[in-house]
């Protein structure tokens, strides 16, 4: 099976595409270490949209396939990989990853691609306290 083209180097430079997109797969994206020695990097959505956006600033050959319950992208590429693993994305990230050291310049997109990724907002009032949101 011949190699898919992918910009392997996408995640090397800051700029806020790039910071976006590492936003969405904090979010709804996973790195995966295959049994056979590949490893890669999926990512998951019920938005068709964003995810032929993500694949076109990879410049990915990569097929977008239908799930059960959305969309997935997966990109075997050990180079991305590890440069996702060097900005702080993990294997098995939930419930553990922890915010990643960006340049302030691009906090902006990063929590763009966080909430376009999964991300909500909760506002309650603190029953103890009556003045405290």
């Amino acid at each position: 099976m011949p190699k898919l083209k992918v910009n392997a180097n996408f995640f090397n430079t800051w700029s806020p595409g790039m910071a976006y997109i590492l936003g969405f797969i904090f979010a709804d994206g996973c790195l995966v270490e295959h049994k056979n020695g590949y490893h890669g990097l999926d990512i998951t959505s019920k938005d068709l949209q964003l995810l032929k956006l993500i694949k076109e600033q990879l410049k990915a050959e990569h097929k977008i396939a239908k799930k059960e319950r959305g969309y997935h992208i997966q990109i075997r590429n050990r180079n991305i990989y590890n440069n996702l693993i060097k900005l702080g994305l993990i294997p098995r990230k939930s419930k553990i990853i922890e915010f990643p050291k960006l340049p302030k310049r691009y906090f902006s997109h990063f929590v763009r691609g966080l909430f376009d990724g999964d991300g909500s907002v909760v506002i309650w009032q603190e029953p103890r306290w009556k003045h405290t949101w």
